[in-house]
């Protein structure tokens, strides 16, 4: 109960700062609203809040965190079955992370698909 309000109150954290700069925080905000989804099970809530994170940072353009949303979306179609859009992101996330100079990473999500 105490790791499920302290996550809570990141998120809220997040809100707070995407309200005062929605270029550098909206996209992680609505990625972390989709992790909290998933984790209980909401999952077409997920899939919005995923879809709406993909999309506000193709807005951002913020580098360094291209792959790691594209990760994450892959991660949640891998666990909800879905895997011909689990090999799509993965695909995403490499290039993303090889794009942000992080190659280690995107070598081990490589090995992935």
């Amino acid at each position: 109960l105490i790791a499920i309000k302290r996550q809570w109150k990141a998120i809220k954290k997040m809100r707070r700062w995407s309200q005062n700069c929605k270029h550098n925080f909206y996209h992680r905000y609505v990625l972390m609203k989709a992790e909290w989804a998933h984790y209980f099970g909401l999952n077409r809530l997920a899939s919005r809040h995923y879809k709406a994170a993909v999309h506000e940072m193709n807005q951002s353009q913020i580098i360094m965190d291209i792959g790691l949303v594209y990760e994450r979306v892959a991660h949640y179609y891998d666990r909800i079955g879905n895997h011909a859009e689990n090999k799509a992101y993965i695909a995403q996330a490499v290039t993303g992370y090889q794009s942000w100079g992080a190659h280690a990473k995107a070598e081990s999500l490589g090995k992935i698909e």
